[in-house]
C-alpha cells in the first residue's frame, strides 16, 4: 500500500514506544498498550496494508530500536550482558505486539470482507427485485466491473451431498 509517511508514523512510533516501555517496566499493567496494538492492526487493515507488510514494518521498527540500543550501549559503556537482556526483552514484547496487531488485522479483514459481501448481496437483491434506483444501480454494477447495459440471467444454485460448493 502506498501511504504518505504521515499516515504511517503515529502507529509506528506508538508501537515502538509501547514495546520500549514494556521492556523498561515488564511488571506494569500493559492493557492500554495491548489495546493500542489491536487498534493499530485494525487501522492498518483499513488503510489497505497487508498483514505481511504490517509485520515487515514491525521487523523494521524493532531492528531500528535494536540498532539504536547498540549505539547507546557503546556510548555509555553498557556491557553486552545488559544489552543482550534488553534485546531479548525487546524481541519478546515485539512478538506480543505483532501477535496482537496481526490478530486484530485479520479480524478487521474478515469484517471488511463480510461488509463487502453484504453490499454485493444487497446489490444483487436490489437488481433482481427492481428496488435500486437506476442511476445508483448502474454505478454500483459498473463498480464491480460489469456492463450495466448488458442483459444478465440470474441463476440460483445450492450445494448438495453430491455436489459441493467447490465443484
Amino acid at each position: 500500500a502506498k501511504l504518505p509517511r504521515e499516515a504511517l508514523l503515529p502507529i509506528v512510533t506508538g508501537n515502538v514506544r509501547n514495546v520500549v516501555l514494556a521492556v523498561r517496566d515488564p511488571t506494569a499493567d500493559r492493557s492500554a498498550e495491548l489495546e493500542h496494538y489491536e487498534e493499530s492492526g485494525e487501522e492498518r487493515a483499513r488503510q489497505g496494508i497487508s498483514s505481511d507488510e504490517m509485520l515487515q514494518g514491525w521487523r523494521i521498527g524493532l531492528a531500528a530500536v535494536r540498532e539504536q540500543a547498540r549505539v547507546v550501549a557503546e556510548e555509555h559503556d553498557i556491557g553486552n550482558d545488559v544489552l543482550l537482556e534488553f534485546v531479548e526483552a525487546l524481541l519478546e514484547w515485539g512478538d506480543v505486539g505483532m501477535l496482537k496487531s496481526v490478530s486484530a488485522h485479520r479480524h478487521a479483514e474478515f469484517e471488511m470482507a463480510r461488509q463487502r459481501q453484504h453490499h454485493r448481496t444487497n446489490l444483487v437483491r436490489g437488481v433482481l427485485f427492481g428496488t435500486l434506483p437506476p442511476t445508483s444501480g448502474r454505478m454500483q454494477i459498473a463498480a464491480y466491473g460489469l456492463d450495466p447495459e448488458r442483459l444478465y440471467c440470474a441463476v440460483r444454485a445450492r450445494p448438495s451431498d453430491d455436489v459441493s460448493v467447490r465443484t
